[in-house]
């Protein structure tokens, strides 16, 4: 494990260091939006935050419809929040989902009356993913008003507690606005709303936050996933494996899937079949598994178990283009 630390830090002393997003504006000291308050079911609190938001814009939404275009698939534990912003344009809204948010630029947006949703620890001692909104906040007692679907409406929250669930995940959010707002909210994101610079800049803090703490396995957890989003399998890879070194808590939970993507981009195909093997005990109808052990399996020259992985996962997406472009190939 030594070594390994060792390694990545060396490739480390040639990347940059991060570059704060958006530029400074006033905003009031205090300040809440007004939203109904949803409770969810099981799994649901992604969708229950999607109807939140819209709510502030004075659109009603059921979280149970919402969870149908937000969590298609029937063993969904979670929300990918790039389907997000598709579905809200059915309403008249817009979202940009991004990550390495700060404080200073939750307060922004709601000063522009942008409901954010964030995606944060559940407790400290609970470390699995949960959507909030964030509707508030208060300069001079320095935390958050946030709807949880968990939890209640309007929960304060300190800024050092807010944190504390939210560096871990990597700080994604969620605003959701109109149409005719998007322009604002473009300035106050900044270079950030690009998506490449965006995790350019996600990536110099990861790499920060694993020198400051390298027994950390969620800062290399977090430099394995935007070291990835980069392009950087590689680095990725080294990062994935020293925070699985590191015993991860609920590490086995997602890892092994996102290893097997990375292995596969690196061209290790043996690894990366492996990796996907061991993702898909625990989720056997996860299309984008299925993909990478057809790609994996047609690497290693097993054509006929290849195009049986790739037909899966086009049962499981149809419109899996990747899986059914590789499947052509795969059958000429």
């Amino acid at each position: 494990m030594r070594l390994l630390i060792v390694a990545l830090a060396i490739l480390m002393l040639a990347l940059a260091p991060p570059v704060a997003a958006g530029g400074p504006s006033e905003s009031p000291p205090q300040l809440y939006l007004p939203a109904r308050h949803f409770w969810q079911t099981q799994n649901n609190c992604g969708p229950t935050a999607v109807a939140m938001a819209a709510s502030v814009f004075g659109i009603d939404v059921d979280p149970q419809v919402a969870r149908w275009a937000l969590r298609p698939e029937p063993d969904s534990v979670g929300m990918d929040a790039s389907r997000v912003d598709t579905y809200v344009r059915q309403l008249g809204l817009a979202a940009r989902p991004r990550v390495n948010g700060t404080p200073d630029l939750l307060r922004r947006l709601l000063a522009a009356d942008v409901p954010v949703l964030v995606n944060q620890w559940l407790t400290s001692s609970q470390r699995i993913e949960h959507y909030r909104l964030v509707l508030g906040y208060d300069t001079v007692a320095r935390g958050f008003y946030v709807h949880d679907s968990t939890y209640g409406p309007y929960r304060w929250v300190s800024e050092a507690d807010f944190m504390a669930l939210w560096i871990p995940t990597g700080r994604p959010y969620v605003p959701i606005y109109r149409p005719n707002q998007e322009s604002a909210v473009a300035a106050i994101i900044g270079q950030d709303w690009d998506t490449p610079t965006m995790y350019g800049h996600a990536y110099g803090r990861a790499v920060d936050d694993v020198w400051a703490a390298p027994s950390d396995a969620w800062a290399w957890a977090r430099l394995g996933s935007f070291a990835f989003a980069s392009g950087d399998a590689a680095t990725a890879l080294t990062a994935w494996r020293a925070a699985r070194a590191l015993g991860l808590p609920q590490g086995e939970l997602w890892l092994p899937g996102w290893l097997a993507a990375a292995a596969l981009d690196e061209g290790d195909y043996a690894a990366a079949l492996g990796y996907a093997d061991q993702a898909l005990r625990r989720y056997p109808a996860w299309p984008g598994l299925h993909y990478v052990r057809g790609a994996a399996l047609l690497g290693l020259g097993r054509s006929a178990e290849a195009a049986a992985a790739l037909r899966h996962a086009l049962e499981l997406e149809p419109s899996n283009s990747a899986a059914r472009n590789m499947l052509e190939g795969a059958s000429r």
